[in-house]
């Protein structure tokens, strides 16, 4: 899923403001004519392809891993339904996005800012236990740590990232390569 950048709120997916490429037909064949026009988008822009990788959705992995050619042979004999490569290029099983969806990421150029960890405890707060959070609270009983000898403690990640270019990530969708 794509999801756009809220200042404040949280970064955008790696795959936003992607417009992909819709997968050029079923077969072996397509699948490596789709996949030198997407490297061919880093080739152009004078951009290494070292470390890019592939994510693929674990049905589509299983499809492509059962392909043979006309021998009988793997089409792309280190891919398996839990990663490995084609043409050298490390795949990553992800449940994510669509089951048709190849994402070509370029690790090297995806930024990343941690901003550690904020710690926080208290005495003085009432919580609500429920597992119908909109509900009223006044429906539900309040929690005093205070009066309960208790202490809360709020632990948050402050960590963002952003792509470095606007090619960094690249997509193929429709793909049903399977033939």
């Amino acid at each position: 899923e794509t999801v756009h950048l809220s200042t404040n709120v949280n970064p955008a997916s790696l795959t936003s403001g992607v417009t992909p490429k819709v997968a050029s037909g079923l077969t072996a064949a397509a699948f490596r004519a789709d996949l030198a026009t997407q490297l061919a988008i880093y080739t152009t822009a004078n951009d290494s392809i070292a470390d890019i990788i592939l994510a693929l959705p674990e049905s589509l992995a299983i499809s492509m891993s059962l392909m043979r050619n006309a021998l009988g042979q793997k089409e792309w004999p280190d891919l398996t339904f839990t990663g490995g490569s084609i043409e050298g290029i490390p795949v990553i099983i992800s449940n994510n996005g669509s089951s048709a969806e190849i994402d070509f990421i370029k690790g090297g150029d995806i930024l990343v800012a941690d901003g550690g960890v904020e710690i926080d405890m208290s005495q003085e707060a009432s919580l609500v236990f429920t597992t119908t959070p909109a509900s009223s609270p006044a429906a539900t009983e309040l929690v005093s740590l205070f009066q309960r000898n208790l202490v809360g403690i709020r632990v948050e990640k402050l960590i963002t990232w952003k792509k470095g270019r606007s090619h960094s990530v690249q997509r193929i969708t429709s793909a049903a390569y399977s033939s």
